[in-house]
């Protein structure tokens, strides 16, 4: 059985808004059941300057991963920046 996954590739302004963003999604993932965690991490490519912020997360219940995933959501309509 395969388990329910979210993904987040987002390229931010600042490395500090970046870490600021990856510590909100800390704390909202506290007390889901996730399976495993792919990848958590915020760098700057140095080949165009960007920065990146990556997440990939498996979470053992639908229901977990749609309200992180309604989270995130919320986040990006009502706190762009």
């Amino acid at each position: 059985m395969s388990k329910p996954r979210f993904k987040i590739y987002a390229e931010i302004d600042t490395l500090a808004h970046a870490d600021f963003i990856k510590t909100n999604i800390q704390s909202q993932l506290i007390g889901k059941d996730i399976f495993e965690e792919h990848s958590f991490l915020v760098y700057n490519d140095q080949r165009n300057g960007k920065n990146i912020f990556i997440g990939d997360w498996r979470f053992n219940s639908d229901l977990d991963r749609g309200s992180f995933k309604d989270w995130v959501k919320d986040q990006i309509t009502n706190h762009p920046t």
